[in-house]
């Protein structure tokens, strides 16, 4: 019995004693010891214990171990730490790395037996500039010292800590420098790229990814503390808010994947879900200033929603649209990093490495296969875009072998004839009927080409619908023309272009059924409205429809396209683009005629890279005049072979202005007509004028 009694008493001291066993420190160790096992921690629910009540016994009793090492104490509040360390005499330092404390106070005990309050300071005051706080602490002999730390926060409470000599924190600092310096690095290196791509191509998912790339970076710089340290040294507490981030972060990632991974095409339902799950990431963000608990709550309760959302709309995808495979990877990367944090946490997974590590490596690996994916998408759409003028082209070709084979015919059919005519006399005068017959047929030919050119323009009924008041002055030299004019009105935008192809007859009359069906597929498929961007396909279509990479065929056009629309207060905003042509105007209040100069640059063939279109913009009041068009009229000669030229062109356009349109163009054509007395028509010639309403 004795024997037990004994027994009890020592194991209950020995249990005493290693509870207040004292962490040994030492003055030259080069390492940074994490105190998070060896922390007793009192939760305050009153919020109102002081240092002095707390050293009382029945407090001190209340303390508990951290057995699991965790350091994460409680969801809401007030926390007490203690913890007790042995070493010699001299100053080391106390790393606190957890950004989102509200308030942080540190007690340390004098040489007297009293305690000193250390408050947070601002970085400039810091003991040492690092991301992380570090306290310098004291030791006046080598006799344990008991430290407190008192944390409060409107969220969870977390407080890493560690402590060391000044040596060791800044070799582990040097170390974790490099890697943040390199990370951080490479974030901005993507932002900056993606940003210029964004600007080069202007695609919406580049600028969404710019945002997301954006709002992690802030995210990561609030919890590792880099943004205390380089961004507001002055306002600590702003690292507080990384719910706001948080929120931004979670927006620009839903609309980054919904653009990317084309959901309204692909999966319409899963688009609506998105949208839903766009409104609930804001939520953490607003409410985060008054409930920052709550916030936590629905930002837990919406990661793993998130994730189940983005990888099964990864995977639905992916069954049409193969780029959404390497966007699922990266999204399997980043996951992988979160749930390991998540599980360190826990306790259920142990560390000796911060473990927003994981996260940053995450991120890195996201970010590498989603630049991947944002480049196979390009390659991605390209691909389809020479589908379809590969399929265009296809169905001209057939259309101009057609034609081809029947002129081909007629023309085998005419040889034999006049070998047949060399026989004899009588049947010189039957195969000359015969031969006159098929230059019917031929005519006839050209002539249903002219129809089925003419059918491509739009219809006098059309255009008396959409334009209130115009004149097209529209002679083409041959029964075909290579001159070609586009008018559509796209709900409140009404288009007008006028197209000079290379050449005239049946080769421009090919060139201007190109221009047609592009224009048609930029405009009313793809639903081009920038004037510039459309000049930009049409021109980089036209190069792939006629292979003028490898063939070095030049064809191709001069351009002038207006894009008109109503502007407030009943004035109309003008639009205009040019491919070597100009757009002249007359506003209703002046007697005067402007010029917009078209950009030096044509369509097709052989051009300068770094010269672009630029769009022109005018706005314009009700009665003004619009005039665009091909260069045949001013370059039609004389008999002593003299061009009408610009200046008279302008002249006849500005003393006429006042005319109603159908008179300034029997006025035109009694110009052209007088001018080319006598000689031949040298060019197709297309003048469009039009009154704003």
């Amino acid at each position: 019995m004795r024997t037990n009694f004994v027994l009890v008493f020592i194991l209950a001291f020995l249990s005493k004693s290693l509870l207040a066993q004292p962490l040994p420190l030492q003055k030259a160790s080069r390492q940074v010891t994490d105190l998070a096992p060896r922390v007793y921690f009192l939760v305050d629910t009153s919020r109102q214990l002081s240092l002095q009540a707390l050293r009382q016994s029945r407090f001190q009793k209340q303390f508990v171990t951290n057995k699991s090492g965790r350091v994460t104490y409680a969801k809401s509040g007030v926390v007490w730490l203690k913890f007790v360390v042995q070493a010699d005499a001299g100053t080391y330092l106390l790393e606190l790395k957890e950004s989102q404390l509200a308030d942080v106070k540190f007690y340390q005990p004098l040489a007297n037996g009293t305690y000193q309050e250390v408050k947070r300071l601002n970085y400039y005051q810091w003991f040492l500039k690092t991301s992380h706080r570090l306290i310098p602490i004291r030791f006046f002999n080598n006799q344990p010292h008991t430290f407190y730390l008192r944390c409060y926060s409107k969220g969870i409470v977390r407080a890493p800590v560690a402590i060391g000599t000044k040596e060791a924190f800044i070799e582990k600092n040097h170390w974790e420098d490099l890697f943040q310096g390199a990370f951080f690095g490479c974030l901005v290196l993507m932002l900056l790229y993606n940003l210029f791509i964004y600007f080069s191509i202007r695609d919406l998912s580049y600028l969404y990814y710019v945002l997301y790339l954006g709002s992690i970076t802030i995210y990561i710089l609030m919890v590792t503390g880099h943004g205390t340290e380089f961004l507001w040294p002055h306002n600590p507490y702003l690292g507080n808010y990384n719910f706001v981030a948080f929120s931004f972060f979670w927006v620009f990632m839903f609309l980054f994947s919904n653009h990317f991974l084309n959901t309204q095409r692909y999966a319409p339902r899963l688009r609506v879900w998105a949208n839903v799950l766009i409104v609930l990431g804001i939520l953490p963000g607003i409410i985060g200033f008054i409930q920052e608990p709550l916030a936590e709550l629905i930002q837990q309760i919406l990661v793993p929603l998130a994730c189940i959302f983005l990888i099964t709309s990864a995977i639905l995808v992916s069954k049409q649209y193969n780029v959404a495979k390497l966007y699922l990877l990266g999204w399997v990367g980043f996951l992988s990093g979160g749930v390991s944090v998540v599980l360190h946490m826990a306790g259920i997974l142990r560390w000796s490495f911060d473990p927003i590590y994981l996260v940053e490596l995450g991120a890195l690996f996201e970010l590498l296969f989603f630049s991947l994916a944002l480049a196979a998408r390009i390659k991605y759409y390209q691909q389809e875009n020479y589908r379809l003028v590969n399929e265009q082209k296809e169905m001209l070709t057939k259309k101009v072998t057609e034609k081809t084979k029947e002129l081909r015919d007629a023309n085998d059919e005419l040889l034999a004839s006049n070998e047949e005519l060399q026989q004899t006399q009588e049947e010189i005068a039957a195969q000359r009927d015969a031969i006159a017959e098929k230059n019917v047929l031929v005519a006839q030919s050209i002539t249903a080409a002219q129809k089925i050119q003419r059918a491509t323009l739009p219809f006098t009924d059309k255009l008396d619908r959409i334009l209130p008041e115009y004149f097209i002055l529209f002679r083409p030299r041959d029964i075909v023309s290579g001159d070609f004019y586009w008018v559509e009105k796209i709900e409140e935008r009404l288009f007008i272009v006028a197209l000079d192809c290379t050449g005239h007859g049946v080769p421009g009359a090919f060139m201007s059924m190109i221009a047609n069906t592009l224009l048609d597929n930029i405009i009313k498929v793809n639903k081009i409205t920038d004037p510039a961007e459309i000049l930009d396909r049409l021109h980089r279509r036209v190069r792939v429809a006629l292979r003028q990479d490898t063939t070095q065929e030049s064809s191709g056009m001069d351009v002038a396209l207006a894009v008109l629309q109503i502007a407030p207060g009943g004035n109309t905003s003008v639009q205009f683009v040019g491919a070597k042509r100009p757009l002249y105007y007359i506003k209703s209040s002046e007697n005067e005629l402007g010029v917009l100069s078209g950009t030096r640059k044509s369509i097709g063939g052989i051009q300068p890279d770094n010269v672009v279109f630029q769009t022109q913009q005018l706005v314009l009041s009700e009665g003004s005049l619009l005039y665009l068009g091909t260069d045949g009229f001013e370059d039609q000669n004389d008999v002593n072979r003299k061009k009408i030229g610009t200046k008279k062109l302008r002249n006849l356009l500005l003393t006429n202005a006042h005319l109603p349109l159908h008179a300034q163009q029997e006025v035109l054509e009694q110009a052209l007509d007088e001018h080319m007395k006598n000689t031949k028509q040298r060019d197709d010639i297309l003048l469009i004028g039009l009154r704003l309403a």
